[in-house]
């Protein structure tokens, strides 16, 4: 875009877009290279034009990414040699994600995950739907509302979830005993498989209790998966069964056993329907969606628990390191640590209502 100075605006525009989301973050999700790649194709197909204003190469780019299912269609730059749709369905034999250079022999999305491309289409069409709100009166044609969320405010990926999980030295995870291979394992095959097995284990574990999921690497920790869910209502999420089927249906039964090993058991209802089940009444309510995944990933993947953990809860792990006065006693760690918490908080009250908020406004 040397010599294109408003495409190569726009593409800043949507560099930007994407840096404020934190797509870089992970190395299964657009980076600014890509970005470009992807601007010089909408260049190439004709969809935007060097004598746009940058604003509207921005919004047309944000709109073919609103848009356009690449999971299900990929995509190719124009080339004179070669069917596409050919070139495109021999690589959606190995890539979820395609996106062809002109010479149909590279696919620039070769790293590009199904569940990051659904990450950004759903952000480019909250964007998209953000930036129809016309603004008459703005120069952009867009509300001031608009224009930050767009382009100014940060959406970490520790907002767009109601809880995560961190699992450190994933690398070196167990792999569960897989077919032949038809290729050699790789450093990079192998992050791919141990990120795909985390997420079916996670994903069949929890069932109802997440509603959307996003498991990938982080690029600050190589080594480190970052996991970040959407929960069920509270009573969903956080029971203390999972629920398996009746032992009259032998398949679904063995099926479960296999999956849950030792931690499956069969109980009886008020019912009297007897089913195979997993408890974790004996785990504190806001710990059992780690413990899920400490139980399913160590009993699979042999990952210690100690690398699995939930920001969050390590205030009540030192709770509960406390024991109670008497054995078999009912111990509540709030019981005894409220108060502390509560003084804590009126020191901490009064240290900021004595700060200068002419330099510091709360």
């Amino acid at each position: 875009f040397k010599d294109k100075p408003a495409l190569s605006d726009g593409c800043l525009l949507l560099k930007l877009w994407s840096t404020q989301r934190q797509h870089q973050m992970y190395d299964d999700s657009m980076n600014p290279f890509l970005i470009t790649m992807l601007v010089a194709y909408l260049a190439a197909t004709e969809q935007v034009h060097p004598d746009m204003p940058p604003i509207q190469v921005f919004r047309i780019a944000i709109t073919f990414l609103a848009t356009r299912d690449l999971s299900a269609s990929g995509i190719a730059f124009p080339s004179s040699s070669g069917s596409q749709e050919a070139a495109i369905e021999l690589y959606q034999r190995w890539c979820p994600i395609v996106f062809l250079d002109p010479s149909h022999t590279f696919n620039f999305f070769f790293r590009v995950t199904a569940d990051a491309a659904k990450e950004i289409k759903e952000e480019a069409m909250r964007t998209n739907e953000s930036l129809n709100a016309v603004n008459p009166s703005s120069s952009l044609g867009v509300s001031l509302q608009a224009f930050k969320a767009t382009f100014i405010h940060i959406l970490p990926f520790y907002r767009k979830w109601d809880i995560y999980l961190t699992i450190q030295n994933a690398n070196e995870a167990v792999l569960p005993t897989a077919p032949e291979r038809t290729a050699p394992e790789t450093i990079q095959t192998r992050r791919r498989m141990i990120q795909k097995n985390v997420q079916q284990l996670l994903e069949r574990a929890y069932a109802a209790r997440v509603v959307d999921f996003r498991c990938s690497w982080t690029m600050s920790g190589t080594n480190n998966l970052v996991v970040g869910m959407q929960i069920a209502p509270w009573d969903i999420a956080y029971s203390a069964i999972t629920r398996g089927p009746e032992i009259e249906l032998e398949q679904e039964t063995v099926a479960f056993r296999d999956f849950w090993k030792t931690k499956s058991q069969q109980r009886r209802f008020k019912d009297g329907s007897i089913i195979s089940a997993v408890l974790w009444d004996t785990v504190p309510t806001q710990c059992r969606i780690r413990e899920i995944a400490r139980s399913i990933l160590g009993l699979h993947m042999k990952i210690p628990a100690d690398n699995i953990q939930q920001p969050g809860l390590v205030l009540m792990d030192e709770l509960t390191l406390m024991e109670p006065e008497k054995p078999g006693e009912r111990y509540d760690p709030m019981e005894v640590t409220g108060p502390m918490i509560g003084q804590a908080f009126a020191k901490l009250h009064a240290a900021l209502q004595r700060l200068d908020h002419r330099r510091f406004p709360l």
